[in-house]
């Protein structure tokens, strides 16, 4: 979705982008001073403006989601939400609701329909001509896209004004450019949405440290974070600690989707985003080849994890993103949903003894710092009126309503105070939280739309896999997958 400069500029003049302080070694605070919150229970709704509106003829409006959001017609109190403080913002959450149930003379009712539930109700129902739902969340990787691709969503474009705020300044809503100018897919703004989906790279900063190398974030700020000095910096860092002759400590680690993704973007480039593929590219050739070196010609990976997804031992991509944590890898993918459990929760007993700062992605061949993506617009979930429902534009309404608790006050919405946990999960010291924070911002500043994880084309994580085992080399994963991938944009793009 469309994240404009000129938000990103609010937003990061709430933070200081402490590169200098990145790499400095302080004092850990027994206390980072900051409360986590939960960042799925975002709803709201607001502000209308004291215009009566007309009540939707069956009296109800309903959105499907597979979690709970607050607050709608059901809660009867500010403190129904479990992890009410005394909030000012609840609060105008609640009294939002209860205005628009007047305004609108309607009831507002959020239904955790499970995730399946939620992907039942749109197949079953708005193929049946008569939507279960007036609103739907979805994800838009796994079925969202395909949804509004085949006539299940509505185009707001054709009930909504052209002057309307989602598509120009989308201050305030916002829609996924499929690449058609349609807007069926749609989210509320905020700071929140900026940093969220975001997998900056990672680093150990005492590891960086230890061998006497240039902090990654003033290399960045030069222009001289690149593939290059990447694999220097991994090669340096990758060690036999005890002196047994084995390799215990490496340059990188991380699952292969956020990494094959995150290198793509950092190449300038992509897979699947628009008709055609794009994986037979040169571009996405170097992306591999990069792959494959990290893992064989220069061996500075941590060995991969081939756990099947179902294996009863666990699962690649829970080990992968988590290797870091035993403080002997000097790189990784990371986000806050992955640092969020307890790395840096003073009470936590799994409090890690290291500090993790985030950086943009090195620099590729074929890449531009200024306008490398950061972010898939494709990640994530997204809001859609189902084809069919009744008094879209109502309903539409109602919905940017509910978004607009706030009524249209920015500095509301984006108080630093609410994004605590966004903060909280990456740092113990507050000027590297700062830093963290910031570098999520710029990542998510800058988007591509990227579906190749949602076409779900068979054998390509094990092509990948292969790829890192050195069973297969860059040309053979290119010309084994590329005409599968273009029949799944065939089928998607139809």
């Amino acid at each position: 979705m469309k994240n404009t400069k000129k938000f990103l500029a609010l937003v990061l003049a709430l933070v200081m982008a402490f590169s200098l302080m990145a790499c400095e070694t302080t004092e850990t605070p027994d206390d980072p001073g900051s409360t986590v919150t939960d960042p799925g229970t975002n709803g709201g709704g607001g502000g209308g403006g004291g215009v009566v509106g007309p009540a939707k003829n069956d009296g109800t409006v309903n959105m499907g989601i597979w979690w709970q959001l607050y607050y709608d017609s059901s809660h009867t109190s500010v403190e129904d939400y479990p992890s009410y403080g005394g909030d000012l913002r609840a609060h105008m959450r609640f009294d939002n609701m209860r205005a628009m149930e007047e305004r609108y003379d309607i009831r507002f009712y959020v239904h955790n329909l499970t995730w399946d539930g939620v992907i039942e109700s749109i197949n079953t129902s708005i193929l049946a001509g008569s939507p279960d739902m007036d609103v739907y969340y979805v994800q838009v990787s796994d079925f969202g896209l395909s949804s509004a691709l085949n006539g299940m969503a509505i185009d707001l474009r054709t009930i909504l004004p052209a002057d309307h705020d989602l598509f120009n300044e989308q201050k305030y809503v916002t829609f996924l450019d499929i690449g058609d100018g349609a807007a069926y897919l749609i989210n509320y703004v905020s700071a929140e949405d900026l940093v969220e989906h975001t997998y900056p790279l990672a680093f150990n900063r005492q590891l960086i440290e230890a061998y006497n190398l240039e902090c990654p974030t003033i290399l960045w700020d030069r222009g001289e974070w690149t593939w290059d000095k990447f694999i220097e910096y991994c090669i340096a860092i990758t060690a036999d600690t005890t002196g047994d002759g084995n390799i215990d400590q490496f340059g990188f680690a991380g699952y292969l989707s956020e990494t094959f993704t995150e290198l793509m973007f950092s190449n300038g480039t992509y897979l699947a985003g628009g008709p055609t593929e794009n994986l037979s590219s040169p571009e996405v050739g170097e992306v591999l080849q990069l792959i494959y070196d990290l893992w064989n010609t220069h061996q500075v990976a941590f060995p991969y994890d081939y756990a099947d997804f179902n294996d009863a031992g666990g699962s690649a991509h829970d080990s992968m993103r988590r290797a870091y944590r035993e403080g002997n890898i000097g790189f990784f993918p990371i986000a806050c949903w992955i640092a969020s459990e307890g790395d840096y929760d003073v009470n936590s007993d799994q409090a890690l003894n290291f500090d993790t700062v985030y950086v943009r992605w090195p620099v590729g061949p074929n890449g531009n710092a200024a306008t490398n993506a950061g972010k898939n617009a494709a990640g994530g979930g997204a809001y859609m009126l189902p084809a069919g429902v009744p008094e879209p534009e109502l309903v539409f309404q109602i919905l940017y309503d509910w978004w607009n608790w706030y009524d249209h006050d920015i500095t509301l919405r984006d108080d630093p105070e609410t994004l605590s946990w966004w903060f909280t999960s990456t740092a113990f010291e507050v000027d590297l939280q700062d830093h963290n924070f910031s570098v999520m911002a710029d990542a998510g500043s800058t988007l591509q739309f990227e579906v190749w994880n949602a076409l779900s084309v068979e054998g390509f994580m094990l092509g990948l896999e292969s790829l890192v085992a050195g069973a297969m080399t860059p040309a053979q994963v290119q010309e084994t997958y590329r005409n599968l991938f273009q029949d799944g944009l065939n089928t998607m793009f139809r």
